[in-house]
């Protein structure tokens, strides 16, 4: 599966960035250039069940709020 990123900025100015096609928490260094040009904290994260399962055994989701 290929990888990919999709963001999306809602009329508040929040933003969230859903991963695809990365196992494990490969998301987390994926997304880590968009948060610092972001320049925002991390209001949420949220692993989707294939970051879990590689974290505990058990899509990553991740939402940002401009600043």
């Amino acid at each position: 599966m290929e990888q990919s990123v999709e963001i999306v900025i809602d009329g508040d100015g929040k933003v969230t960035l859903r991963v695809a096609g990365v196992e494990g928490t490969e998301c987390l260094a994926l997304t880590e250039p968009f948060e610092q040009l972001l320049g925002a904290d991390v209001e949420h994260r949220e692993m989707t069940p294939e970051a879990d399962q590689a974290l505990y055994g058990t899509d990553h989701v991740e939402q940002r709020r401009g600043g």
